[in-house]
């Protein structure tokens, strides 16, 4: 997973856990070590907005992660379980939105013939 900004600059890389869960480190912009945080679940999807990092777990729930006071605090969740929940996020990071995707997918294998001429 890509690492992620919170709105006070700092930096979170996600690591996935023996346990099943997401530990993520907060790092400050000079590379120091702030906050080890782990996670309820295990994460699949993680967003930066202006508001903070939009998360999405294995579990289908989702919720909003950002600081307050300097530290790393949980906002709000959205305990709805989807089977693929999945965030949206403006190009500037201002406006989102939650998707709960449901589909299936058809695999059609088609054969292509290319045909290539040199001369």
């Amino acid at each position: 997973m890509q690492l992620q900004e919170l709105p006070d600059r700092s930096l979170i890389v996600f690591q996935n856990e023996l346990t099943g869960k997401t530990r993520g480190i907060r790092i400050s912009p000079f590379g120091q070590e702030l906050e080890n945080i782990l996670f309820a679940g295990k994460i699949t999807n993680a967003f930066t907005c202006l508001q903070g990092i939009l998360l999405t777990f294995e579990d289908g729930a989702s919720g909003l992660f950002s600081v307050e006071d300097g530290f790393a605090k949980n906002k709000w969740t959205l305990q709805k379980k989807t089977q693929y929940p999945y965030f949206v996020v403006s190009e500037n990071g201002n406006d989102f939105v939650f998707l709960e995707l449901n589909f299936q997918v058809d695999f059609v294998f088609r054969q292509v013939n290319l045909c290539l001429e040199i001369h």
